[in-house]
């Protein structure tokens, strides 16, 4: 049996994606369907993306 991790969860490091920014930037609009892609970084470093085909 493997031993359990002993270092601790880092907050800092984890992914979000804040409903607010994305309405203020205008990928979120009433009644629209958006297609895209949205990337994120961190320090330089591509921490992870998003596929939008636009379907329903």
């Amino acid at each position: 049996m493997p031993k359990p991790q002993t270092f601790p969860d880092l907050y800092d490091d984890a992914l979000q994606l804040n409903i607010s920014k994305l309405k203020e930037w205008g990928y979120l609009e009433q009644e629209q369907i958006k297609s895209g892609t949205i990337n994120w970084s961190s320090s330089g470093n591509k921490r992870g993306k998003y596929l939008n085909k636009g379907e329903r």
